[in-house]
């Protein structure tokens, strides 16, 4: 099973992060939701005005859809906070790493069916 993601780095004034956060949680993350192969949306706070937002697809088309047609109202609801417009990058998703009970276990997505 191969995963394709979209992550999107966005550079914002560090006091503005939490603002961004914010917006990125209740506006953006729910979007991709309804679409067929959505797995999940993660988001990570650097602490220096640097945010990463991870959304993950079973298959490349719908990843790659989902960044096409969302991509302008995503800047739309985002622009007033970043520095600079968001830098996005498509692309499979190679491997994994889960909490699977007590212990943590890597997985290479080849061996996921």
């Amino acid at each position: 099973m191969a995963m394709y993601g979209v992550l999107r780095l966005c550079e914002v004034d560090p006091w503005s992060a939490d603002a961004l956060m914010w917006r990125i949680n209740h506006d953006c993350v729910p979007l991709p939701g309804d679409v067929p192969g959505f797995v999940s949306s993660r988001i990570t706070d650097s602490g220096t005005g640097k945010i990463l937002w991870l959304t993950t697809f079973e298959d490349e088309a719908p990843a790659r859809t989902w960044d096409e047609e969302n991509d302008p109202r995503i800047n739309a609801l985002l622009g007033w906070y970043l520095t600079k417009p968001p830098q996005v990058l498509v692309g499979r998703v190679h491997s994994r790493s889960a909490n699977l009970g007590l212990k943590a276990r890597h997985v290479a997505l080849a061996e996921v069916s």
